[in-house]
């Protein structure tokens, strides 16, 4: 018996990207429908924070949990936007998925001027053959860590499994 509800807006938020501004119009509507005052849904919208969503770690090392086929096409959009302001682009890429599932999606991983993949197990050499760009691995989540501050100039976009986001 739920009522439909469609939604065109985009509602200012904190967080970065159309996306969320589409996100948080869907909260300011189904909150509307509880009764609060709009004022204080959109104010609360202005401060929210979202671990591992378009966060910047540092002006270099940029966090996103897109996994999916159209988190990952959002995080491509932004890349694109932000892609000049930076010398070189690095990504460290994540997943839990199977052969099968990623298949889906690899065609929307970034490319960067270096690859990586994360893993923690032995990589699955059939899952390497689902990118379609080569790439390196990390096997270790410390080399990771100690990689990372070694950037300087260019952009490091981490992504993927939210697993790797909280080790990092």
């Amino acid at each position: 018996q739920a009522k439909l509800h469609i939604v065109y807006d985009c509602v200012p938020t904190s967080l970065h990207w159309a996306h969320q501004q589409k996100n948080a119009a869907v909260v300011l509507h189904a909150l509307r429908e509880q009764w609060l005052p709009q004022r204080r849904i959109l104010s609360g919208l202005q401060q929210v924070f979202h671990s591992g969503r378009l966060q910047f770690l540092t002006p270099h090392i940029l966090l996103d949990g897109a996994h999916n086929a159209e988190g990952i096409r959002a995080l491509g959009e932004f890349i694109a936007s932000i892609r000049e302001q930076y010398p070189t682009l690095i990504t460290l890429f994540a997943t839990t998925k199977t052969t099968e599932h990623l298949t889906e999606f690899a065609h929307l991983l970034i490319q960067g001027d270096e690859n990586f993949v994360v893993s923690t197990s032995t990589f699955n050499k059939k899952l390497a053959t689902c990118f379609p760009f080569a790439v390196q691995e990390f096997t270790d989540m410390h080399a990771v860590v100690n990689y990372l501050p070694t950037v300087k100039e260019g952009l490091v976009v981490v992504y993927g499994s939210l697993y790797l986001l909280g080790g990092i």
